[in-house]
């Protein structure tokens, strides 16, 4: 099986740094969900970055879900980014490998080659659908075209092998 990167669940490590630790409280809270629902990016990051740091009781993770899955269909990739990592990650709620590939491809279809890079590899290995590698290698060249370097060696190699491509 040729897999030139193995599914490392190393995106929430990153966006934990990328965000900076929050803690919040009910009147924080309140605010940023008003300032999230208003279009405030950095707002949805924090309740984000919420999300990941704290048990929350059933009726707060779905509030959390409601407004990030919000931001990142308002055209904010890096939310969607963020909610597919939650999703593939399966801390506290249910795994749903197949809606992180649906919101990695989102925030590709946005610019963001990370999010090409995991939709391809969900793609790649089968999750969600039967194992598509001609999809999975235009995936790979839509990171690359972004400016993913890693993305157009991958589609290089494709190419070399013939896999998924001619020869």
């Amino acid at each position: 099986v040729d897999r030139g990167y193995e599914m490392k669940p190393i995106i929430i490590t990153f966006l934990l740094v990328l965000f900076g630790s929050l803690s919040l409280n009910a009147q924080e809270k309140s605010d940023l969900y008003t300032a999230c629902e208003n279009g405030d990016k950095e707002c949805c990051r924090k309740i984000g970055n919420d999300f990941l740091q704290k048990d929350s009781s059933i009726d707060e993770t779905i509030k959390q879900l409601f407004y990030l899955s919000n931001a990142c269909e308002k055209d904010d990739p890096e939310m969607c980014v963020y909610i597919a990592a939650i999703y593939y990650q399966g801390e506290k709620i249910r795994r749903n490998p197949e809606l992180a590939a649906y919101y990695y491809g989102k925030a590709c279809n946005q610019g963001i080659a990370g999010g090409c890079h995991y939709q391809a590899e969900l793609v790649d290995a089968g999750i969600g659908e039967e194992r598509d590698r001609e999809l999975a290698t235009l995936i790979y060249k839509r990171g690359c075209e972004i400016g993913e370097d890693s993305h157009c060696k991958i589609v290089g190699s494709r190419y070399e092998q013939g896999l998924s491509v001619k020869k």
